[in-house]
């Protein structure tokens, strides 16, 4: 359930850094934060990088419950490597979630939900918000601009209307990351009609992470006495975040869109990152899930990277647009000042249903689909092979099967 809740320092968000690890393109190719010195010179000298695992096993298990706890089928087990307490830690649940992208077609479809004009966004997301609205905490990449200055559009340059992030509050969401590729679809413009839609609009128990001018800015949240911090950018702020809370979340707009592929660059980087002091990366941006691991570091500690959880709600129209993960874990705070640990962490499986012509688009747990409602999926007209079988298939639960 949701603690008692506070930001340590407020929604603070000025103009635009966005940035990841020190390296991301934004919009129009720009080049938000650039390294002052070459990877080499930053990374550890030793590879300490777990393999990344097979499809078959990065995808073993479906989630059987979305009730009150973490769901089963936890395909990452933590117990062989996590430190054990000498004393009772307090334990903080966390939820994450993939690309909020928001097409022309969802953006239709809120003004059709809506009773007396405007927009409502809520249907999208019923029949998960009872889980998240669970959790401590939840966090979800908002891949395009929210506000109400600019007119409402989706593909190629994003403006979603200010109630998606209303819904997205109601659906249970407390940390929202803001850098991505779309970020700059309208120029300084767009980042700055965002900018105020969050500082003045937004309800303010949340936080947003990357969009910020103040590089001495670290985004802190605090939740049942125990503070998390959440970044976006620069690999020096990392160690700047360790000093200020117990735990740090980096968050990285990385990877090839559509390939379930993780490249050299994304290894060494989330390596690069561990070392630098986070408990916990999230990677987002090529719209289809990739790998995840345990990253040894050489402090003794061991990060969870998920490269890519794929997206969370989208109008797209590849079979694997339309399947993602919820990543789950606790966090592992303890009284004898032994560092944060994460336990019960899980990755459980989500689709994006929707009916003939992309009608109806709403997110779901898999655990929630019957076999009939995926054999109906509309994106059947777009990617035949899409069935119940190709999806059991995809997450790993079920024999492959013949396409």
């Amino acid at each position: 359930m949701k603690g008692k809740i506070h930001i340590s320092t407020g929604v603070k968000i000025s103009a635009v850094v966005v940035a990841l690890v020190g390296l991301i393109v934004v919009g129009k190719g720009r080049i938000a934060a650039e390294y002052r010195q070459s990877l080499s010179d930053m990374m550890h000298s030793e590879e300490a990088l777990l393999a990344v695992p097979t499809a078959a096993a990065a995808q073993a298990k479906i989630a059987e419950t979305v009730e009150e706890k973490a769901p089963a089928g936890s395909i990452y087990k933590p117990g062989a490597i996590r430190v054990e307490p000498k004393a009772m830690p307090d334990h903080i649940t966390f939820s994450a979630v993939g690309d909020n992208l928001i097409h022309e077609t969802l953006i239709n479809q809120a003004a059709e939900n809506a009773d007396y004009g405007g927009y409502d966004f809520s249907y999208f997301y019923a029949d998960v918000a009872p889980y998240f609205q669970s959790r401590d905490l939840s966090w979800i990449n908002v891949e395009t601009i929210i506000n109400d200055a600019i007119e409402p559009a989706g593909y190629p340059n994003f403006s979603t209307p200010a109630a998606s992030g209303t819904a997205l509050y109601n659906a249970g969401f407390d940390i929202y990351s803001l850098a991505s590729n779309h970020t700059y679809d309208y120029g300084d413009y767009g980042v700055l009609a965002t900018r105020t839609y969050w500082e003045n609009d937004a309800p303010k128990n949340i936080l947003t992470t990357g969009i910020w001018t103040d590089d001495a800015y670290i985004p802190v949240y605090a939740v049942d006495g125990h503070s998390i911090a959440f970044l976006t950018y620069s690999y020096g702020s990392i160690r700047q975040a360790k000093q200020m809370a117990e735990a740090v979340v980096v968050s990285c707009h990385w990877g090839a869109e559509d390939s379930h592929e993780v490249t050299e660059n994304q290894r060494q980087l989330a390596s690069f990152i561990a070392e630098c002091g986070a408990d916990l990366i999230i990677g987002a941006h090529p719209h289809v899930i990739q790998g995840a691991e345990w990253i040894p570091t050489s402090d003794g500690r061991s990060v969870f990277c998920a490269y890519s959880i794929g997206n969370f709600v989208s109008a797209q129209t590849r079979a694997d647009e339309l399947l993602g993960y919820c990543l789950n874990a606790t966090f592992d705070f303890h009284k004898d000042g032994t560092p944060v640990t994460l336990s019960d962490v899980s990755l459980t499986p989500m689709v994006t249903m929707y009916g003939y012509n992309r009608e109806n688009i709403h997110t779901k747990f898999l655990s929630q689909c019957t076999a009939d409602e995926l054999d109906s999926h509309g994106v059947a007209l777009y990617a035949p092979e899409f069935c119940a079988n190709y999806v059991y298939s995809f997450f790993g639960s079920r024999p492959e099967c013949s396409l």
